[in-house]
């Protein structure tokens, strides 16, 4: 399993107010194709320094450029996580 995760506590709401997102832990699975192309355009906008910008279910992601990028791996009894992380 491979997740991508992130932490973005904080959006702009009407009026340029600073607005508290709710809490949220989704999964959304894709195929191979499709997360593939996820990660190529992850890459793209790493390497160029841009801000990566993705819809999880009709939510807008942005990954800032310069946010703090690590992976986490954990082992259970039972399986095994790979989590590609921003914050």
């Amino acid at each position: 399993m491979v997740e991508v995760s992130g932490r973005h506590d904080k959006s702009h709401g009407e009026g340029g107010f600073i607005r508290k997102k709710a809490k949220r832990d989704i999964e959304k699975g894709y195929t191979t194709k499709q997360m593939a192309a996820k990660l190529r355009r992850f890459a793209d906008c790493l390497e160029q320094g841009k801000q990566f910008q993705i819809r999880i279910a009709g939510e807008r992601i942005l990954v800032p450029a310069d946010a703090t990028l690590n992976i986490e791996h954990e082992r259970g009894k039972t399986m095994e996580k790979v989590e590609f992380q921003y914050k």
